[in-house]
């Protein structure tokens, strides 16, 4: 799998998981574009990996709204309808603290909630094993 065509991600597979990283560090509900260009991305991604497991890499965004949780929630929904399994990792501060306010992830980073999180890559690939 090569990144070739994508301009808000990387992809690459890891240890039998597809690991997106968005590289765009700014992802506002005002966007729009942006925001539907990403949720394009990852479930093109997603279907040339044909991956049951994926960690979503979030280090490199600062700022996150409301929005922008439409790509995440659909790329989640297409990886749970093959029983697959996702994870966030590298949640920045103020990205986790709209995380954890809107309940998308709880505070011990299980799959409880919506969303499962770990710490960075390797960890979230841990959990995947």
């Amino acid at each position: 799998m090569t990144d070739s065509g994508y301009r808000l991600i990387a992809a690459r597979m890891d240890k039998g998981a597809l690991v997106l990283t968005i590289t765009h560090p700014q992802l506002r509900s005002t966007e729009f574009d942006v925001v539907e260009a990403l949720r394009e991305e990852m479930l093109r991604a997603l279907g040339e990996a044909k991956a049951a497991k994926v960690v979503v890499d979030l280090s490199a965004v600062q700022q996150i709204g409301s929005a922008s949780f439409r790509p995440l929630l659909s790329l989640r929904r297409k990886v749970h309808e093959s029983s697959g399994l996702l994870i966030l990792c590298g949640l920045q501060p103020d990205v986790r603290e709209v995380f954890l306010v809107t309940r998308l992830i709880d505070a011990a980073g299980t799959s409880a909630a919506t969303f499962g999180v770990a710490v960075d890559v390797p960890a979230a690939l841990a959990r995947l094993l």
